[in-house]
């Protein structure tokens, strides 16, 4: 007889799996400088819009495009007809029904329909050089790719004219796409990355999304002054920001917190551990600061692009809750990952005309599928080997009112395993020393 029969494969054709979490796509939030158009004029009956200008090429038969900012026209529209144009207006007629004959909102190219767009590399952003501006313009965004190693791709979201604030931009791209977990903002006044009170802000925005906010300043108050109250370094420390990391540049056209968001996670955390000190970046120019400055910096928890031996060196590494940007990380991919694994193990059993009983042998289902999680980031070195536990309960000591409510509450904890830093070292150099 064979041993075929000890090894047993099973494939179900059925069993869908839950969505993951992705932290390798960063996205860059920038206003179009062309493509976003006020719409001019709607026409119900007829089903029209009219924007000014002509632009009947990007709008063709069966393109889809997105309304915004509109009274009662937000969604997005197909072309049934290639656009017109005449007396300076392009007519651009839809399949839909019109909703609203007021003439407000504005009107996206397709190529911007879900409020973003998804690049691999700096070739595709430079045929797409109308969109964004001048050619300096692609390079600010291109930054991204000149790291190495580089992200695999990018997202270029759109702050448009109807959006009044950054928030607002964000929490329409966030109802189309999740698809990222760290941004920033190109040429933003600092007002609309971190302000007091901290509302509309990109910062605020990050905070209640949970996504990573690398935010860009060449404010010298940061490094020069000890006692400034206005900079967005000040101000995020001072609301201790857990999702916004501050990085001072003195020259903003090298991108340096973009820089760094991009290759940061280039390391994908679901195989790498890495930490923000001394990551070194393409593009951009390495700075010398003396100690006040760099005190007056760390002490407000602002990034910054120095030197290591001569080599360039992010420091130090922080978000402006004084955490550091791997323990950030790592924290967000553990809740990740745990809800996605224990989403998954009620998708599998249900699909398989199984449950997940609410008894002992179910709870040791969910810890362990929960434990799984954590060993797999001791491996990685997320955590400290061997300091990751799952406190599950008994059901003899489960309330009755969660048993009536299918409700299992248990609790696990980690180690993050940290990183040297710093280092101080005595060392003897004497012909009476003795090695023990």
């Amino acid at each position: 007889m064979s041993f075929d029969r000890l090894i047993a494969v099973d494939v179900n054709l059925d069993a869908a799996s839950v969505g993951r979490t992705a932290f390798g796509v960063p996205l860059i939030m920038t206003a179009l400088a062309t493509g976003d158009y006020a719409i001019t004029a709607v026409s119900v009956p007829a089903s029209t819009f009219g924007i000014a200008g002509d632009h009947a090429a990007a709008f063709k038969q069966g393109e889809v495009f997105r309304v915004y900012g509109s009274t009662g026209n937000d969604r997005t529209f197909t072309c049934s007809i290639d656009s017109t144009f005449g007396a300076g207006t392009t007519t651009i007629t839809v399949v839909e029904t019109i909703a609203s004959a007021v003439v407000d909102g504005y009107i996206l190219e397709p190529d911007f329909a879900g409020f973003y767009k998804l690049y691999s590399y700096p070739s595709e952003v430079a045929a797409d050089q109308d969109f964004f501006g001048v050619a300096a313009d692609v390079d600010e965004i291109c930054q991204a790719f000149a790291q190495n190693p580089r992200p695999k791709q990018i997202a270029v979201g759109v702050w448009g004219t109807g959006h009044a604030t950054i928030s607002e931009a964000l929490d329409d791209l966030f109802e189309v796409w999740r698809g990222f977990y760290c941004f920033a903002v190109k040429d933003a006044l600092a007002a609309s990355l971190v302000a007091t009170p901290n509302t509309g802000t990109a910062s605020a925005w990050a905070e209640t999304n949970k996504r990573l906010l690398f935010a860009g300043s060449d404010n010298a108050l940061i490094p020069n002054s000890a006692v400034e109250t206005t900079s967005i370094a000040y101000l995020a420390e001072s609301l201790a920001l857990e999702y916004t990391l501050v990085f001072y540049h003195p020259t903003v056209a090298e991108m340096a917190a973009w820089s760094l968001a991009a290759k940061y996670f280039a390391f994908n955390p679901d195989s790498y551990a890495t930490i923000a000190y001394c990551q070194t970046l393409t593009g951009v120019t390495a700075q010398n600061y003396n100690s006040t400055q760099q005190t007056n910096m760390n002490t407000k928890r602002a990034n910054y692009y120095t030197t290591m031996g001569g080599v360039g060196a992010v420091g130090m590494g922080y978000t402006a809750a004084s955490r550091w940007l791997d323990v950030r990380v790592a924290a967000d991919w553990l809740g990740a990952r745990v809800h996605e694994e224990l989403m998954q193990a009620f998708v599998n059993a249900s699909n398989a005309g199984r449950k997940i009983p609410y008894t002992d042998a179910g709870f040791a289902i969910l810890g362990a599928k929960t434990k799984g999680v954590l060993q797999r980031g001791e491996g990685i070195g997320h955590f400290v080997e061997g300091s990751s536990a799952v406190d599950m309960p008994a059901l003899a000591d489960i309330p009755q009112a969660d048993r009536d409510a299918r409700l299992l509450r248990f609790r696990f904890g980690t180690q993050p395993s940290g990183a040297v830093q710093e280092v101080e070292i005595i060392g003897t150099v004497s012909t009476s020393f003795t090695a023990s």
